[in-house]
C-alpha cells in the first residue's frame, strides 16, 4: 500500500517524464516572445464571417469543413448567441422518455431529448424516466425565483457591523434606484443581511426577464457597492467580492 507521500512521488515522476525540474520550470515561464496575430473579434455571425475567420487562423481543412457543416448559411440563426463564430458542430441526439409532468406550468408526457456522446447516458435516463412515469410522474412547482449576489462588509467591530446594517436596510429604495439604472430588465426586489463577527453580508435579490442575468446582477450589485462605500457613516475596511451565486 502506498502512502500519500508515496502517491505523490509517483505522479511527479510521472509528469517529469525524465526531465529535470529546471527543464520543466523553463518550459513553464511565462513566454511574451512572437505573440501570434489576434483575429479581429465580431459578434457578426454569417457563413462569410466564419470562412474569414477560418482564413486568418488556418487550420485542418478537413475540420474546417465539419464545422461549417455544408449548409454554412443555418449559422446566421445564432446571430446575437455567439461571438467569433467558426462553424457548428453536429452532436448525436437520443430520446428518453416520455417523462410525465405534473406541473404548474406544464402538465403531460414530454419526451427528452439528450445530446451527448457519453454511452449509456441516455439509457439511464431513459430507465429514470420510465419509473417516475410509472409510478405516477414528476410533481414541479417553482415556489420562488431570483438571481442573488451577495457582498461581504468587513469592519473593525461587530458593533460597527451593527450600526451597518441599521443604516443600509432603510436605503432600500436607494439601492434599487441605483441597481436598477444599470439595466433595462433587472429589478432588485429584495434586502437580506447576515452577521458573522465584524462581517456584514447583503444579500441582494433580483428577478432578470427572461435573461439568465449573471452579468446583469452583478454589474447592478456592484453600482450599489461602490454607492455604498462612499455613502455609509460606518467606514468598512474592505469589501468583499460583489460577484459570485
Amino acid at each position: 500500500m502506498h502512502g500519500k507521500c508515496g502517491l505523490t512521488r509517483e505522479h511527479v515522476a510521472r509528469m517529469l517524464a525524465g526531465e529535470g525540474i529546471e527543464q520543466v520550470a523553463e518550459r513553464l515561464r511565462s513566454d511574451t516572445r512572437a505573440l501570434p496575430d489576434v483575429p479581429r473579434g465580431s459578434a457578426k455571425v454569417t457563413a462569410d464571417r466564419a470562412r474569414e475567420l477560418w482564413d486568418e487562423i488556418g487550420g485542418d481543412a478537413a475540420l474546417r469543413e465539419i464545422l461549417l457543416d455544408r449548409v454554412p448559411e443555418d449559422i446566421a440563426l445564432y446571430q446575437g448567441n455567439i461571438e467569433n463564430a467558426i462553424g457548428l458542430l453536429r452532436m448525436p441526439i437520443g430520446l428518453a422518455g416520455p417523462l410525465r409532468v405534473n406541473g404548474m406550468a406544464a402538465k403531460g408526457d414530454y419526451p427528452i431529448p439528450l445530446a451527448t456522446t457519453e454511452a449509456a447516458l441516455v439509457a439511464s435516463y431513459h430507465r429514470g424516466c420510465r419509473l417516475l412515469t410509472a409510478a405516477g410522474g414528476c410533481t414541479a412547482l417553482v415556489l420562488y425565483e431570483s438571481l442573488s449576489r451577495a457582498p461581504g462588509f468587513v469592519f473593525e467591530t461587530a458593533a460597527d457591523a451593527c450600526r451597518f446594517i441599521a443604516w443600509a436596510v432603510e436605503r432600500f429604495d436607494d439601492f434599487k434606484r441605483i441597481a436598477e439604472s444599470t439595466t433595462a430588465h433587472g429589478r432588485l426586489v429584495d434586502l437580506g443581511c447576515t452577521v458573522e463577527g465584524n462581517h456584514v453580508y447583503l444579500n441582494f435579490e433580483f428577478t432578470t426577464g427572461d435573461a439568465s442575468g449573471q452579468n446583469m446582477v452583478t454589474i447592478a450589485t456592484q453600482a450599489v457597492c461602490n454607492e455604498i462605500l462612499t455613502q455609509t457613516p460606518v467606514a468598512a475596511r474592505r469589501l468583499l467580492s460583489a460577484g459570485g451565486p
